[in-house]
C-alpha cells in the first residue's frame, strides 16, 4: 500500500467519530435506565411514607379524642367527690396522664415526618 491519502485519514477519522457516538448513546441509555429505575424506586418509597404519613394523622386524631374525653371524665370524677372514692379518682387522672403523654409523643412524631 501507498502513502495514506486524505481521504483515508478522513474515511478513519468519520469511523472514529460513529464508534465515540454508538459508544456515547450506549451510555446514554444506561443513564436513562438507571435513572428511570431510580425514579420508580423514589415513587414507592413516597407511597410508603404517604401511607406512614396517614396513619400517623389518625392516630393523633384519635389519641385528641380519647384524651379529650378522659379529661372530661376526670374533671367529673374531681367534682364528684362524694359518688367518687379516691382510687377512680387516681385512676381517672393516670389515664388522662397517659393519653396526654401518648399525644404528645405522637404529634411529635407527625411533625418529624
Amino acid at each position: 500500500m501507498g502513502k495514506p491519502t486524505h481521504v483515508d485519514r478522513i474515511n478513519e477519522i468519520l469511523e472514529e467519530t460513529i464508534c465515540t457516538i454508538e459508544n456515547s448513546r450506549e451510555e446514554i441509555l444506561d443513564i436513562v435506565a438507571h435513572a428511570r429505575n431510580e425514579c420508580i424506586k423514589l415513587e414507592k418509597e413516597l407511597e410508603e411514607i404517604k401511607k406512614i404519613v396517614n396513619k400517623v394523622i389518625r392516630e393523633v386524631d384519635l389519641l385528641e379524642i380519647e384524651e379529650q374525653k378522659s379529661r372530661i371524665y376526670l374533671s367529673t370524677v374531681s367534682k364528684n367527690f362524694d359518688f367518687y372514692n379516691e382510687k377512680d379518682i387516681k385512676d381517672a387522672y393516670d389515664k388522662a396522664n397517659d393519653l396526654r403523654i401518648r399525644l404528645l409523643l405522637k404529634r411529635e412524631e407527625e411533625k418529624i415526618l
